[in-house]
């Protein structure tokens, strides 16, 4: 799909380079969506449904101070914890399915009366003591018989596909070793081993499995993605559409919107590289060269226990006007209230769920398209692997610069259709059983 009708004075794609000052304004869009709102955009034909976890005050203070005490656990080093923490955020995920997994027990399930009275308007009153241990209630095989009836009540009444399958299995395995105890180097277990076997059913399944969400809704063509990012330089002009002044503050956050776009589109990252960018630890400036590069160590970026120390992902130095401009004045005009790099307009630091709504209402307000940061990687292997040009070599080079392999280049990150893939081998045999000019 081409968005280039909807932005004006980027046709060119990206430019870069300093920033619009004096008496430029910001650009009037020619087809602009703004009365489009990010909720109103549906990607998916799924029926939003009601909730279901465990939700303000129908948590106690034991059950809150359980799940702490195991997100602790999880991220900090203890005698004979076994293997090193995990991350915070990881450990979060692992405390969300825990609520839910418990909300279902409490007001979907079959036992519930085990654990809770639901009143009349759906509150969900916990019985006193209940914890997570109660649902996995011993550590032979049959202690995960809930987990197991829960995952199986998403697949039936929730509809989720195997990759969210998978992902609540990773987190109920993850709580089956906090509750029973285990050491990562001793064996499993029972009720850890059958929900791993569970989960492996879901994963080679998901491998497989069809996009829950329609790409057509989200999907940019690189060159449009460019454009975009022109769009958001032009937009950091120190006027409005109209030439009166905007306030500092507003630049300041047309020029992160910039950035944020920028920096994917020369390091097309996960976005935890833009939430984590910290200034001399993440983000580097070269003092000789004048290179402004990302340096990760191995607990900086997801893959890093598979890939250790990542090779210097250098920014484009179309980047660096804004980038500089941001660090020495506009980042201080939020008044940030922490040591990251990028921060929310409140000061705080961003959160995973923030920045992906921020980067999907700017792309969906420029460009129709409800574009997400994670689709970045998608879309520009799609696009280097569709030119046909690259080489092998260069190809690997794009796989270690996003941080994965050359298999799950292709398996993952290639959104072309079958026949996109055959359209080359086609033109391919043609050229080969050409017949040839008989020899005068």
């Amino acid at each position: 799909m081409s968005t280039s009708t909807s932005m004006s004075h980027a046709e060119d794609g990206w430019i870069g380079g300093e920033l619009p000052s004096g008496d430029a304004r910001m650009p009037v869009l020619l087809k602009p969506v703004t009365a489009m709102a990010l909720a109103d955009v549906r990607v998916t034909t799924r029926k939003r449904l009601k909730p279901y976890g465990l939700r303000g005050d129908e948590v106690t203070k034991e059950l809150e101070q359980d799940i702490d005490r195991m997100v602790r656990d999880l991220t900090q080093r203890r005698v004979g914890g076994g293997r090193a923490p995990v991350r915070p955020r990881t450990a979060m995920n692992h405390a969300a399915v825990a609520y839910q997994f418990i909300g279902w027990l409490c007001r979907e399930s079959q036992h519930r009366s085990q654990f809770s009275t639901v009143t009349d308007e759906g509150k969900v009153l916990l019985k006193p003591g209940v914890s997570i241990k109660d649902a996995f209630p011993s550590a032979d095989s049959q202690g995960a018989k809930y987990a197991i009836e829960y995952v199986q009540w998403l697949a039936d009444e929730r509809k989720i596909k195997s990759t969210t399958e998978d992902f609540q299995l990773r987190s109920l395995v993850a709580l089956a070793k906090w509750v029973t105890g285990h050491v990562e180097d001793e064996l499993a277990p029972a009720v850890v081993q059958e929900l791993i076997r569970v989960q492996r059913s879901a994963r080679e399944r998901a491998k497989n499995a069809p996009h829950a969400a329609d790409d057509k809704r989200k999907w940019l063509e690189w060159d449009d993605y460019l454009t975009l990012v022109e769009t958001l330089k032009l937009e950091c002009a120190p006027n409005d559409c109209d030439g009166k002044p905007r306030s500092e503050r507003d630049v300041a956050m047309s020029v992160q919107r910039y950035l944020l776009f920028a920096i994917l589109a020369c390091i097309p990252d996960r976005q935890r590289t833009l939430r984590e960018l910290q200034l001399d630890k993440t983000l580097i400036k070269n003092a000789q060269t004048g290179e402004w590069m990302v340096r990760h160590g191995p607990d900086d970026y997801k893959t890093g226990s598979a890939y250790g120390q990542r090779p210097a992902l250098v920014i484009d130095q179309r980047v660096y006007p804004a980038l500089e401009a941001w660090l020495s004045t506009h980042r201080a005009r939020l008044a940030p209230a922490h040591d990251f790099c990028f921060t929310r307009p409140n000061g705080s630091p961003w959160t995973v769920s923030e920045l992906s709504r921020t980067f999907s209402r700017t792309a969906l307000r420029i460009t129709g398209q409800k574009t997400n940061p994670h689709l970045i990687r998608d879309m520009i292997v799609t696009h280097v692997r569709a030119q046909g040009v690259a080489s092998d070599a260069e190809l690997e080079a794009l796989a270690a610069l996003m941080g994965h392999s050359p298999a799950m280049q292709k398996s993952t990150y290639d959104r072309r259709t079958a026949q996109d893939k055959v359209n080359p081998a086609v033109g391919l045999m043609s050229t080969i059983n050409r017949a040839k000019t008989p020899k005068q």
